[in-house]
């Protein structure tokens, strides 16, 4: 069976493998920066479909310009 997972080191002198290493960081690198990107992604829309679902949710108060207009509410029964 295929070794899955690459040796850092070389097995006859036990020193490290630039190439290797460098593989393994652009790979971690790699893998950060999709995460980021589909997380930020994420946090965007969530925050775009949140303000569109209360602005749909939501009704615009009432405000008078002079302020002095009494405000009536019927409930209906």
């Amino acid at each position: 069976m295929a070794n899955l997972f690459r040796e850092l080191r070389d097995p006859e002198t036990g020193r490290w493998l630039p190439k290797e290493v460098w593989y393994r960081v652009r790979g971690a690198i790699a893998v950060t920066l999709s995460l980021g990107v589909l997380l930020g992604g994420g946090w965007f829309v969530y925050g775009k479909v949140h303000d569109a679902w209360m602005a749909y949710r939501t009704v615009e108060d009432y405000v008078d310009p002079e302020g002095t207009a009494d405000v009536v509410i019927e409930i209906p029964q």
